[in-house]
């Protein structure tokens, strides 16, 4: 069996973009990047990735349309970087160099997109409280929102700063 594995194809990017304009949600409600990837045409594979520069790389978005995932992660941690990278697909990013302070930028914009998308606000806020889990300690509230909205934990950091928490 191959380490790598190539998850599903549909029609070009170009074409899916009207479509795609408002994401499909599972049968649970929650947004679905697999079938947002899906409606814009974008080939998803599951393989091992070379770390960059000593980090660990969880996904990137070649342009046009073809999203890399590492292979072995959790389903939460998956579905997380999908969403980011189906956040570059969206935005039409290309992979070039720019000073760390415009990566870090654009990578913020696209972590937050994923995260609004990942994590609705009136849902988030009914889930905080009252009587919710903004009562418990902060890691435990983090860690209960992530398996809650099964996201990884940076989404989660990422969505309440900013909503200011």
């Amino acid at each position: 069996m191959s380490a790598t594995t190539t998850l599903r194809m549909t029609e070009p990017l170009k074409d899916a973009r009207l479509r795609a304009e408002k994401p499909r949600t599972s049968g649970g409600g929650f947004y679905d990047p697999w079938l947002h990837a899906a409606d814009l045409g974008i080939l998803i594979t599951v393989m091992p990735l070379p770390e960059e520069d000593g980090e660990t790389v969880y996904g990137f978005y070649e342009h046009p349309g073809s999203v890399f995932l590492l292979a072995g992660m959790s389903q939460n941690q998956m579905r997380a970087t999908l969403a980011h990278e189906v956040q570059h697909a969206l935005r039409g990013d290309v992979r070039q160099v720019m000073s760390d302070e415009e990566h870090a930028a654009r990578e913020r914009l696209v972590d937050e997109a994923a995260a609004s998308l990942l994590m609705p606000e009136d849902e988030l806020r009914e889930t905080l409280g009252p009587g919710g889990v903004e009562n418990l300690p902060r890691e435990r509230a983090e860690r209960f929102l992530a398996d809650h909205f099964r996201v990884d934990l940076h989404v989660v950091q990422v969505r309440l700063s900013m909503l200011g928490r």
